[in-house]
Order: structure tokens, then C-alpha cells, then sequence
């Protein structure tokens, strides 16, 4: 099951920290700080149909995504690696610098995870365009991860990961969405059709 913590897990912190010439503790704090709105902006693109199509083509081919890790942000975030480098260190307090370094890196190892947990699915979760499926997928990496702490679905993601709280049992997750507002709602309601 593809979870926050799962893709946390899978992401290879040391090696991340080698590229970036930084320490493993300041290389974990940039990726917490900015995987919960890498996966918030790729939830946001799965449900244009035109964007959704580009990830999908990502998806497609995950081996290709690690040498196009700049011009992936660039595709997925627009304006270069500046605009989502500016969004995710105003929310952890992460050097900008730092993290223009780090998307090209992480945003193909999620591209990776999101590969293999889509072609991992059965084929009725997969019925429908992609977009629906894409969406359901991160949206459930997303609600999973929410621990029903204020701030809406993105802000309990950041909240769980930075602060280290509990997660909610499998069984509970799906139930967990619809506290975190319009968003957690929307996403609460994906899970539970799903089911």
C-alpha cells in the first residue's frame, strides 16, 4: 500500500545527503520539508487532464525521469526549480538554494515510487484515463499520512511528518479524510469509492 511513510522509507537519505555535499540530518529536514508539497503539486497536476498526461508519461517511464529531474520540475511546477523552491522553503524554514538542489533529485525518485505502486495495483483500481487512478494514488499517499491535525490535509501531512506523529491505522486512514477540510474531504471521498 503506497503511504507517506512507505515513499519516506524508499528515499535514500544518505546517498541524497553525498549529493547535495550536506549532512544527513539537514538533508532529511529539507526532504520532510519538501516531499509533502512535491506530492501536493503532483496531486494538483494528475487532476488537469493535459498535466495528468505528462506525469503519466513519467510514470510510463520512471528510468528516464532521474536524468530529466530539472526539466521535470520545470514541467511540473513551472518557472524552473525557483518558484517550487521558494514555496517549499517559505513552509520549512529550508535554505532555497538547498532545496532548488534537492527536486531534481527527489522528483524522480517519486516519480519511481509512484511508478511502481501504480503498475502494482489490481486491474479495477485502475479502470478509468489515468488521471482518476494518478489521483486516487497520490491522494491516498496524501489522506494516508493525514493525522487529523489543523491546518487542512497538507498541513497534517507536514505536521506528521515533521513533528513524528502517529499514524492513523490502515483501517482508520480512510475515515481520517474528511478532517482536513474541503481537501480532505475531496479526498476522503476518493478513498471511500474506492473501497
Amino acid at each position: 500500500m503506497a503511504s507517506l511513510e512507505d515513499l519516506y522509507a524508499n528515499i535514500p537519505t544518505a546517498k541524497i545527503a553525498q549529493q547535495l555535499g550536506v549532512d544527513e540530518d539537514t538533508a532529511r529536514t529539507a526532504i520532510q520539508s519538501v516531499l509533502p508539497q512535491l506530492l501536493g503539486g503532483l496531486h494538483e497536476h494528475a487532476q488537469d487532464p493535459e498535466k495528468e498526461a505528462a506525469l503519466a508519461a513519467a510514470l510510463d517511464a520512471p528510468e528516464s525521469a532521474a536524468p530529466e529531474g530539472n526539466a521535470l520540475v520545470s514541467t511540473f511546477f513551472g518557472g524552473g526549480n525557483d518558484q517550487a523552491a521558494a514555496l517549499s522553503s517559505d513552509k520549512g524554514g529550508v535554505d532555497s538554494g538547498l532545496v532548488q538542489k534537492l527536486l531534481p533529485i527527489l522528483l524522480p525518485i517519486v516519480i519511481s515510487y509512484l511508478s511502481q505502486k501504480s503498475s502494482g495495483k489490481g486491474g479495477s483500481e485502475q479502470s478509468g484515463s489515468g488521471g482518476g487512478a494518478l489521483g486516487e494514488l497520490i491522494g491516498g499517499i496524501l489522506s494516508g499520512a493525514s493525522s487529523g491535525q489543523g491546518g487542512g490535509a497538507l498541513g497534517s501531512v507536514l505536521g506528521s511528518v515533521l513533528g513524528g506523529a502517529s499514524s492513523p491505522a490502515p483501517q482508520e486512514r480512510s475515515k481520517s479524510g474528511n478532517d482536513g477540510g474541503l481537501f480532505g474531504k475531496i479526498l476522503g471521498g476518493l478513498l471511500n469509492r474506492k473501497r
